[in-house]
């Protein structure tokens, strides 16, 4: 070979090199199981059992006026209060069949093995949970006990609680009752997406609106979820299902509320007029509650193929306020209460 030949075959030999060194390899997306069709499977006559621990961190004040004993019976409410509240336990779904093709009926119940609290009144350190009930801050999380009928795609069609149909106020016994469903974190509802009809792709959104009038508002949240990929999960592939989550704020005017009710009992209250009580046009009484706008997030692990959500994690902030005052003539006072939450609920399927 002529050695005139060498310099050549050494540049063709270099450029080839180069070219194959700067091959760069497509990304490849990840297969979803069940062909990216999601939809609930639930066996009926059998229950699943979700592990949780929920944390929620609360900053509350409070601002009183007027006789104390007036306000709250016996003393008047704290100055701040400072509180880490953790809670772990089970929440179990006993499946059965509803009237409907393709729905299920499901009895949610829950136990709370363990609760601690932790933090400070007005300085002073909180022993235990029953310290933090006499300072007159709202239980924000109940023990799940519901009935509900979802759908195959996730949809709940309608629910009972105590056997009345959702969503039910129990103003009367607790005023904050229509902000349960966030308070808790997620715990008192359906674990999991309402889904659409179609097949997804990891990278494809989609969003899920609900809305209710409660006193002549509208209140709503809005959720958009995003399929990020895919993991194994005590050995099923599961999708990885990002959530993003607002709600809309609301005011209630309790104290119309009241004071519609009483007017009901119109011969009861001229009876009492003529024992000496205020009537109840002498009364001046405010009573508003009122939730601001709020962002949640978390993360869903669902399993196509088993048609169960796996894992669920939801991250929540919000606040409430409270505006009540009251004069009958004769006696006046008013209490204001700010109180600021977060919540962190995760949620792992047990067996």
């Amino acid at each position: 070979m002529s050695n005139r030949l060498l310099p050549g075959l050494a540049l063709v030999l270099l450029v080839a090199g180069c070219g194959t060194a700067d091959t760069v390899e497509q990304p490849v997306t990840p297969e979803l199981p069940a062909g990216g069709l999601f939809a609930y499977a639930y066996e009926p006559g059998t229950s699943y059992t979700y592990g949780f621990t929920l944390n929620q961190t609360l900053n509350a004040s409070f601002e009183a006026e007027g006789d104390p004993s007036f306000l709250s019976g016996d003393e008047a409410p704290p100055g701040d209060v400072e509180a880490e509240i953790s809670i772990s336990g089970t929440v179990t779904y006993d499946v059965a069949s509803a009237p409907e093709p393709d729905t299920y009926a499901i009895s949610i119940s829950g136990t709370f093995d363990e609760v601690t609290v932790t933090g400070t009144v007005d300085g002073e350190p909180i022993e235990d949970e029953l310290d933090l009930e006499a300072t007159g801050t709202p239980d924000l999380v109940q023990v799940p006990d519901l009935l509900i009928v979802v759908d195959s795609q996730g949809r709940v069609l309608r629910g009972e609680l105590d056997g009345q149909e959702l969503p039910q106020l129990d103003l009367f016994a607790n005023p904050f009752s229509s902000f349960e469903d966030l308070t808790s974190g997620g715990l008192n509802g359906h674990l999991g997406p309402a889904f659409p009809p179609e097949p997804l792709e990891v990278g494809e959104s989609w969003t899920d609106s609900y809305s209710e009038e409660v006193f002549e508002q509208t209140f709503s949240t809005e959720t958009t979820y995003t399929v990020t990929g895919v993991e194994v999960m005590d050995g099923a592939e599961v999708a990885v299902i990002d959530v993003a989550r607002s709600t809309s704020g609301l005011t209630l005017d309790l104290g119309r509320f009241f004071m519609t009710f009483f007017e009901g009992f119109s011969a009861m209250g001229e009876e009492a007029e003529n024992e000496g009580t205020p009537a109840l046009d002498e009364i001046d009484l405010t009573f508003l509650v009122s939730l601001t706008p709020s962002e949640g997030s978390g993360t869903v692990w669902f399993d196509p193929v088993a048609g169960v959500t796996r894992r669920f994690d939801q991250q929540t902030a919000a606040s409430i306020d409270m505006d009540f005052s009251v004069d009958d003539g004769t006696q006046a006072g008013s209490v204001r209460m700010e109180m600021a939450f977060d919540v962190d609920l995760s949620a792992a399927l047990e067996g």
